[in-house]
């Protein structure tokens, strides 16, 4: 079972390999244009997914975003970003525990350690890492470029 669609890429340099996240159901993969599907994060502890992105320079590098994307009592939190390095096979958790909920992630298009994610943050209390990350050593590290850590979230950015 999956739930609502949170988010939609497309592989670059091929059309038949999309990634879908959802909102209750994790993260998806078809590499036939949609005839069939496979889950790819059922091992993870966050089922919630509120984004996804590929990296430009390489997309077997998929990054996920925990935790719903939409606000409501209806919804679940997630435990951070994370990353997998082939194409979805394994996952590895690159920080950002306390975001709960994951509205987006860019990376540079000509740099894959430079990445910003929008982070809404706990949605019925102050706290948690909310605001808008960016890295700059490929998620190592998450800096606070906007937002606080009480009140001010965010949901998106244009890339």
């Amino acid at each position: 079972m999956s739930g609502r669609i949170s988010d939609i890429v497309i592989h670059p340099n091929n059309e038949n390999i999309w990634y879908i996240s959802a909102g209750s159901g994790g993260v998806w993969k078809t590499q036939n244009a949609g005839t069939t599907w496979e889950p790819l994060f059922d091992g993870q502890k966050s089922y919630s997914i509120g984004c996804i992105s590929l990296d430009p320079q390489n997309p077997e590098i998929v990054w996920v975003g925990t935790g719903e994307n939409v606000g409501g009592r209806h919804i679940s939190y997630g435990d951070g970003i994370y990353k997998s390095e082939d194409g979805g096979k394994s996952w590895k958790n690159m920080g950002l525990k306390k975001s709960e909920h994951l509205s987006k992630i860019l990376i540079h298009p000509s740099n894959s350690n430079v990445i910003w994610v929008a982070s809404q943050g706990p949605l019925w209390s102050k706290g948690g890492e909310r605001g808008v990350y960016k890295s700059v050593d490929g998620g190592k590290t998450w800096k606070l470029t906007l937002g606080d850590d009480s009140w001010v979230g965010a949901t998106d950015m244009l890339n």
